[in-house]
């Protein structure tokens, strides 16, 4: 029994170590991908007349949930983790009204988001103790709860 404890502990490690990890790479990568996202709400907002400007300090708010996202990241426990992605999507959604961006654009952003965010993740593997895939497969989970939360909104 002594045995499986301590295979169950060192997982555990594995997984807060992997997600400390995924955490860093995401926030060192949060700038670009946010920059990308922000280049294509501009596009998205010029159709419904939001000017560039709007679509940067929309992105500027967006940076400002990152401590929220890096926090969410890292939980263990899932019910603190299912309520700080609550948080996290409450947080994105009041980005969002404040800057009157219509919840179809925000959800078509989110998906853009995820898409770099989760190529910046493979990337960012590289020098870590944790393969790409390994990872990605925690990033989407994560991005999965999001975007349900998200949606759920």
């Amino acid at each position: 029994m002594v045995g499986a404890a301590s295979s169950a502990s060192n997982e555990l490690g594995v997984v807060r170590e992997r997600r400390a990890v995924l955490a860093d790479v995401c926030i060192a990568s949060a700038e670009r991908v946010i920059a990308l996202v922000v280049d294509e709400a501009a596009r998205a907002a010029n159709l419904l007349g939001f000017g560039r400007d709007a679509t940067r300090r929309y992105g500027d708010a967006i940076m400002g949930t990152l401590p929220l996202a890096s926090d969410a990241i890292r939980e263990m426990d899932p019910g603190e983790r299912a309520r700080k992605i609550d948080a996290l999507s409450a947080a994105v959604r009041r980005v969002s009204e404040q800057h009157r961006i219509p919840m179809l654009i925000e959800r078509g952003l989110t998906s853009i988001a995820v898409r770099l965010a989760c190529q910046a993740v493979r990337r960012g593997a590289n020098g870590t103790a944790f393969t790409s895939d390994e990872l990605e497969a925690e990033f989407v989970a994560f991005a999965d709860d999001l975007e349900a939360s998200l949606f759920r909104r």
